[in-house]
């Protein structure tokens, strides 16, 4: 999360981020602890987890579906009112798995990537599987045109999860091999 952070946050800011990692190893978590500190930190911000809002098939059509009166892009730039603003399509992979699959889902994305990245103000995080970051072809090819900037999530440290287990007053010698498992 402090990566991600970071990256949206510095002089050398990046305006597009892709968060990637195997499938249960936190990457929901990681968005959810960011949206935490934009909501913290006043900065608007639109989460849309495209295995519940697919994508239409234009970027006007999405937003409708939406309930928006416009594109996610438009819409987060007017909320925005020229302050920062970040865009976030969580489980993209989706798209790609499911069977209401529509061939124009991940154009419609692509578009309202590049929509979005019209308003200075706003920057996108895109997440999904390292799977589909290496096995579809593009996902793969937009990655690399929209040079994007790459974070990797993964299992926590053992010396983290020590941590935080003491912090809770426990103490992490009484861990399970499987509670350590699920808790990294």
């Amino acid at each position: 999360t402090e990566e991600l952070w970071q990256s949206l946050t510095s002089e050398s800011e990046a305006r597009v981020v892709l968060v990637h990692g195997p499938g249960g190893e936190g990457k929901s978590g990681v968005i959810f602890e960011l949206t935490e500190r934009l909501q913290d930190r006043g900065v608007s911000y639109l989460p849309l987890r495209l295995d519940r809002d697919r994508p239409g098939d234009t970027p006007l059509e999405f937003g409708r579906q939406l309930g928006l009166s416009g594109s996610p892009a438009a819409c987060l730039a007017a909320a925005s009112a020229g302050e920062r603003g970040v865009l976030i399509l969580d489980q993209a992979d989706a798209i790609r798995w499911t069977s209401a699959h529509s061939s124009h889902a991940w154009d419609t994305c692509e578009r309202v990537i590049a929509e979005a990245l019209r308003y200075r103000n706003l920057s996108v995080v895109v997440v999904c599987r390292s799977f589909d970051v290496e096995d579809d072809p593009r996902i793969r090819a937009w990655k690399s045109q929209s040079k994007a900037r790459d974070i990797k999530v993964g299992p926590l440290e053992g010396e983290t999860v020590d941590r935080v287990v003491l912090a809770w007053g426990a103490k992490p010698s009484t861990l399970g091999l499987e509670q350590r498992r699920v808790l990294r």
